[in-house]
């Protein structure tokens, strides 16, 4: 393991903090970067990372710091790599209102329930106010080495980010989209169990969730590998279209 150095660490936050940066005492240790984040429960908050290249997590989330703090924010996207992937998700183009709302894409790779807490904890939401926040989050809980926790225990995830979204802005309505089927039958089946658990989150006038898993599944339950990369969790091109077709007009819906 190479060390990443302080300075590296410093410059990357003065490049892109935008006068609200991190405070020190709440990152990890310049050298524990690149390490998985410290075990833990999917409601409790944890830094983010990318093995390859820790320092451009935390660069991405200045980058949101940044964006955030200019304002004139009325439509969040929240999650991992599958909203980060979302390009439509920097659109105006969700409703036909005049303004067009103003959209913000603050997906990161690889992040679960615990790196989303933490980086609202660290200001992502400070300040605006948006009409609705679209949170897809909880497929990267599902492995051990991301800390996976229960499914329980990833609904709870979910509802202390819930809790946090409406501290930061009480008006705020969220769009909670389920966690998507993945890779082979297994995971499918429990992750139609995980949104089970997740509905019991929806909250009238203040939490819609939605299940879109059916249309990326087969008959017999399989993953529609038409959808997905060749991975099979991202979603391609087709599945990007098959998404925005459903989340776009519950968005309109919940941003009149």
């Amino acid at each position: 393991m190479i060390p990443i150095a302080p300075r590296l660490i410093l410059a990357v936050l003065l490049a892109t903090g935008a006068g609200h940066l991190v405070r020190a005492a709440e990152l990890p240790a310049p050298e524990t970067m690149c390490l998985d984040a410290p075990k833990g429960l999917p409601s409790e908050p944890a830094w983010g990372y990318w093995k390859a290249a820790p320092t451009a997590w935390l660069s991405t989330h200045q980058q949101f710091l940044a964006r955030t703090q200019q304002g004139n924010v009325d439509l969040v996207f929240l999650g991992d790599s599958i909203t980060k992937g979302w390009k439509l998700a920097e659109s105006t183009n969700w409703t036909d209102s005049t303004p067009p709302l103003q959209a913000v894409n603050y997906g990161i790779g690889g992040d679960t329930t615990r790196q989303i807490i933490w980086r609202i904890n660290q200001g992502e939401l400070d300040g605006i106010k948006p009409k609705l926040v679209v949170l897809m989050i909880g497929t990267n809980n599902l492995y051990a080495d991301h800390n996976s926790g229960t499914n329980e225990q990833i609904v709870d995830g979910v509802k202390t980010i819930l809790g946090l979204i409406r501290e930061k802005s009480p008006d705020t309505r969220v769009l909670l989209l389920g966690v998507l089927p993945r890779e082979k039958k297994f995971w499918c089946d429990r992750i139609v169990i995980l949104n089970g658990l997740l509905a019991v989150l929806n909250d009238p006038g203040k939490v819609l969730f939605h299940d879109a898993g059916s249309k990326f599944l087969t008959a017999d339950g399989e993953i529609n590998k038409d959808l997905f990369t060749a991975d099979l969790v991202h979603l391609n091109a087709a599945g990007y279209e098959s998404l925005t077709a459903t989340a776009k007009p519950l968005v309109k819906s919940l941003t009149h």
